[in-house]
């Protein structure tokens, strides 16, 4: 920590940073802790076990794209280029920008049976999720506060929204986790472990900067309040964040991919240039109010908790407590522009109310500042009472959209593909969000982008704006100029569009040089006439 800090409050010590007063724990008092421990992580992955295990297929898309990623992962190696994605940055530049979570994936998804590959998928998931709860009470119990079970529990009763983020098999999981294992290092200033984090970071997430950018929100409350600006612990969060990427598996590519990933796609998604030439995935557009209400409302009540807790006190709220405000205000403004930031808003909302509930006591053990012990046991009553109700809607509302997630759509359309199509032929997905459940269950053959259409952009504007006024219904279907632009002679449309199921119907006239070879309920397979 920077030794010339100026007058002003004391700089945040190691660990803890809250101080304690009281006497170390009793044997007695260790082991019922200890066990108390035990049963929340036992009832914690009992409930994401239990939610993954619900439905037999995976939650979310993209989930199927990075289960047969870790799949073939053995198989490809460290390649450059990506030949699933022909009208793609990927296709001559690609760099996986979650190297160390495919890695991760890998041994549980190498089976050569698919069923096995979605359950091992299922499987890692829920390690991975039970992994961030415990980073989580290790963050909580290394910032100092006293109930970092309860506040566990808290986390687990966040929302649907929350809950279901934590079944997806994506990258943010590990991001998540890398970033809760960070908070203590980020409050106490600690260059060394920021520099190793900041390095695994840039090798397991597309947007490693996240990590550097919260210590600076940390800095600047930090200043706010008279304490030095931890200049150190900031330049080795991004040190070690540039020379991960530096030391990256696939540099020189990941810097054209990062550029992509963090300044095209969400330039596009918040529309800063005006209405955006693609559209980027509905997880990046603005949360609806009614969603952040009923769909987030235990991580909407802690963090509002805790700022009526601040109000309340009438006195300026600690170091840790006004650093936590900071970055889970921070967080708020990103899950406002963004519904995905709900995964880092829901635990730096959770921390800042245990932090500011905490404070009130002013050290005594006490949770509830009323007079009169009647008072405050009525209070902490209801406050148990509201937790548990939150907590069980939460677990009622994720089971419902965890039951009532539909199988992947196209999974017979590409099964078809797989089964009746030369295995060089290149398939045109009209939509770059059929991708993933293609190549899933396709990967015999190349398409022409998945995952986010910027990355098609990014090499031809041209065919991306094609392909994006076909989904909004605004461009003419011509078959041949499709074939001739992008080289294939094979199309998919997926029938749960509205622009798709007309194109399909226009084909069926017979009138526009090419035909139907397969049609489902869900899916279609034409192919362009000669």
């Amino acid at each position: 920590m920077d030794s010339s800090a100026t007058p002003g409050p004391a700089p945040l010590p190691a660990a803890p940073l809250t101080p304690r007063t009281e006497a170390g724990p009793t044997a007695r008092e260790r082991r019922a802790r200890n066990a108390s421990l035990s049963l929340l992580f036992i009832y914690v992955a009992a409930v994401l076990v239990t939610l993954q295990f619900v439905n037999p297929d995976l939650y979310d898309t993209d989930s199927y794209y990075h289960a047969r990623f870790a799949n073939l992962l053995p198989w490809m190696g460290l390649s450059r280029g990506f030949r699933w994605t022909q009208s793609s940055l990927w296709k001559q530049h690609f760099a996986d920008k979650e190297f160390l979570f495919h890695a991760f994936l890998a041994p549980f998804c190498g089976s050569t049976n698919d069923e096995r590959v979605v359950w091992g998928a299922k499987v890692a998931t829920a390690a991975l999720g039970i992994a961030v709860f415990f980073a989580f009470y290790r963050a909580a119990a290394r910032l100092g506060l006293r109930w970092p079970g309860l506040w566990t529990f808290l986390l687990l009763s966040a929302g649907n929204h929350f809950l279901f983020r934590m079944l997806e098999v994506r990258a943010h999981l590990l991001s998540v986790l890398l970033v809760l294992l960070a908070v203590p290092w980020i409050l106490e200033e600690r260059p060394g472990p920021l520099f190793l984090l900041g390095f695994v970071y840039a090798w397991s997430y597309a947007a490693p900067q996240f990590l550097p950018c919260l210590v600076a929100v940390h800095g600047a409350a930090r200043w706010a309040g008279g304490a030095a600006f931890p200049t150190r612990a900031l330049a080795a969060a991004a040190g070690g964040v540039l020379a991960g990427l530096a030391a990256h598996p696939y540099t020189p590519d990941v810097f054209e991919v990062w550029f992509v990933q963090n300044v095209q796609v969400l330039r596009h998604a918040w529309e800063v240039d005006g209405v955006a030439p693609v559209r980027a995935g509905l997880e990046l557009e603005p949360v609806e109010t009614r969603s952040l209400v009923v769909s987030s409302g235990g991580v909407l009540l802690a963090w509002l908790g805790g700022l009526a807790a601040v109000v309340f006190a009438r006195k300026q709220p600690s170091p840790r407590t006004a650093s936590l405000a900071a970055l889970s205000a921070a967080c708020f403004v990103l899950y406002l522009l963004s519904a995905k930031f709900v995964e880092y808003f829901a635990p730096f909302a959770c921390l800042f109310g245990a932090s500011a509930v905490e404070d009130l006591d002013g050290g005594k053990p006490a949770l509830f500042p009323f007079r009169g012990r009647q008072r405050a046991a009525t209070a902490a009553l209801a406050a148990l009472v509201l937790l548990g109700w939150t907590h069980v809607r939460c677990l009622r509302d994720t089971s419902l959209a965890v039951a009532a997630y539909p199988p992947p759509a196209l999974a017979p359309t590409a099964t078809w593909l797989r089964d009746h199509v030369p295995a060089d032929a290149v398939v045109m997905n009209l939509y770059w969000n059929d991708f993933p459940v293609l190549f899933f269950h396709d990967s015999r053959h190349a398409y022409l982008c998945g995952l986010d259409p910027n990355y098609q952009w990014a090499v031809d504007p041209g065919g991306a704006a094609l392909l994006e006024a076909l989904r909004r219904s605004a461009g003419t279907f011509d078959p041949r100029r499709l074939a001739a632009h992008f080289g294939a002679r094979f199309g998919v449309l997926n029938l749960q569009l509205a622009a798709h199921r007309a194109i399909a119907g226009r084909i069926r006239t017979g009138t526009l040089g090419a035909r139907i070879v397969f049609e489902d309920g869900t899916g279609v397979v034409f192919e362009v006439d000669p």
